[in-house]
């Protein structure tokens, strides 16, 4: 209610103030029209309460534009108006933040309070720019706040004790720096670091991201020279608009898979393993493992996604609810029997899920304990991980992230099964993710060094392989770890570790430069080709940024 009231109260003083305007001078610019327009079909709408309701205000003013060029050309007139730009990737943005208009002597400014800040946009003069109708669309739409946009202003960005910390008076680029300021005061929640280059990075790429991917909620979190800085936006879940902090839960998906590798090396660096050992010789189970041209999968060929295996286990298709269940024990049997590789352990890699299915049941097996708790016991309790699970506990369905598919249809929280915990089935939290990077990234201290240097080194590489499939999502793969895709170094690239993954309506993926101290985390709660794509990009650019060549 409160936001809806505050819309409302701005939108109707901002037509107030165009109005006065346009009566004021004769000729104004076009782009008074365009907000015009946008402010009067939001009093139409009417009951805003999120960003996401104002997509039907794009939808009926890009109309309302259209009929009203169509009645000027039939009159033997031009067309007056130009279609708007979307109106909630900045409009919303600007008008759900305070703004009070301060006098400052014969000019006035705009004030805008957030997160400590005062972003003042000052009137230095009253010289009519025409020379803004060649401004981007997105930055016009981002004038809404200002009514008075024909004018040169000069934006000056304050800490609360008054030290301006950025002055730039506007010429042509004055659409840019409007739409920067409306980014700024995006972000929902934040977690500052004492690097406060970092800080501006991740707050700066998560809110582009964002924009860009048109997710219901993202979550990027970064971490460099044991400092951690965190952005969420957008909403955990269709029911409430709860923004995201750095104690949502989500899933990881498959990155998962690092976990599972890193418990590899655990086991291997105590000697209850080998990297060579046969899994026929540590699965457990009652079947023979297949081999190919005298081959046999080794532990090894699993983590590495060189095993042969098909990428799925064959299996009857399970319900919305629970479409995990029929990846049991049996179904892996089965599929066993029937010799499934698809080339010889170690000549190819093809991305496995069922490999790593049968990698988390050789690990038990070997320990002698279900995986989930030799992970707690090795991994997660020595970094104080306590919100890392594979199913949510009681209590903690409220801070759930809500996953949703392609289209944007919300998909069920499916419980995770035993069967795919090695594979995919883990939830964490930025917190979380935010202590295990920075342990990864800590390669030098005493504690944990030597299982460092198992989990980052190259087992198997590109180079020389007959084929590779399904691994070069994020980047092109240039060699295999346990379980991490790495990519070397490369013009600015520094040397990176990552892995992506995708379950239940969830994108996630992590990107780690050790040699470099930095590395950054996302997740989104919507399965979108496109943002992950875009999403991904960002942050090996951000890891560019923070640990360049």
């Amino acid at each position: 209610m409160r936001l809806a009231h505050s819309l409302d109260h701005l939108v109707g003083a901002q037509l107030q103030r165009i109005r006065h305007f346009k009566a004021e001078r004769a000729s104004r610019l076009q782009v008074d029209d365009e907000l015009e327009f946008g402010l009067l079909q939001h009093r139409q709408v009417g009951g805003l309460r999120s960003l996401e309701d104002l997509s039907d205000v794009d939808t009926r003013l890009t109309k309302r534009v259209r009929i009203s060029n169509l009645a000027a050309v039939r009159q033997g007139g031009s067309p007056r108006y130009h279609a708007p730009p979307a109106a909630s990737g900045f409009i919303a943005p600007c008008l759900a933040t305070r703004a009070d208009r301060v006098p400052v002597g014969p000019a006035w400014a705009h004030e805008i309070k957030h997160d400590g800040y005062r972003f003042i946009v000052r009137r230095d003069g009253d010289r009519v720019r025409r020379a803004l109708k060649r401004f981007a669309r997105p930055c016009r739409a981002a004038l809404v706040f200002f009514a008075h946009a024909s004018h040169d202003y000069r934006v000056d960005i304050r800490h609360p004790q008054e030290k301006t910390l950025r002055a730039s008076r506007t010429r042509a680029g004055f659409g840019c720096i409007v739409a920067i300021l409306a980014i700024q005061l995006f972000p929902n929640e934040r977690t500052a670091a004492d690097d406060k280059l970092l800080t501006e990075a991740v707050e700066f790429t998560g809110a582009l991201t964002y924009l860009t991917t048109k997710v219901p909620g993202f979550i990027l979190v970064a971490a460099r020279n044991g400092e951690t800085a965190f952005a969420g936006f957008g909403r955990l879940n269709d029911k409430e608009d709860k923004k995201p902090d750095p104690d949502t839960m989500f899933r990881i998906g498959s990155v998962s898979k690092v976990f599972c590798g890193e418990v590899l090396a655990s086991m291997v660096l105590d000697g209850k393993l080998h990297f060579s050992d046969r899994l026929q010789d540590r699965l457990g189970y009652d079947v023979t493992v297949p081999e190919r041209e005298g081959r046999p999968i080794r532990l090894i060929d699993l983590v590495t996604h060189s095993s042969g295996l098909p990428r799925e286990v064959p299996r009857a298709e399970g319900p919305p609810n629970d479409p995990f269940g029929t990846n049991t024990k049996e179904a892996q049997i089965a599929s066993l029997k029937s010799d499934p590789l698809l080339f010889p352990p170690g000549t190819a890699a093809l991305y496995s899920n069922f490999g790593f299915d049968l990698l988390g049941a050789a690990l038990a097996n070997a320990s002698g304990r279900p995986y989930a708790d030799v992970l707690r016991e090795r991994i997660l309790d020595p970094l104080g991980m306590k919100d890392t699970v594979f199913n949510p506990r009681p209590g903690d369905e409220t801070r759930v992230m809500q996953g949703h598919d392609f289209g944007g249809s919300p998909m069920p929280a499916a419980r995770t099964p035993t069967s795919i915990e090695c594979a995919g089935g883990l939830h964490s939290t930025a917190n979380d993710m935010a202590r295990w990077m920075n342990w990864h990234l800590d390669r030098l201290a005493a504690a944990g060094r030597e299982l460092r240097l198992l989990d980052h080194a190259a087992y198997l590489y590109r180079d020389g392989l007959t084929a590779v499939a399904g691994l070069d999502d994020a980047e092109p793969m240039d060699a295999m770890g346990l379980g991490w895709v790495i990519n070397m170094p490369a013009a600015k690239r520094p040397l990176v570790l990552q892995k992506s993954g995708g379950l239940q309506g969830t994108f996630a993926y992590l990107a780690m430069a050790p040699t470099r101290g930095a590395a950054a985390f996302f997740v989104m709660n919507e399965f979108s080709a496109g943002g992950f794509k875009a999403a991904v990009a960002a942050t090996n650019g951000l890891i560019g940024q923070l640990a360049p060549r």
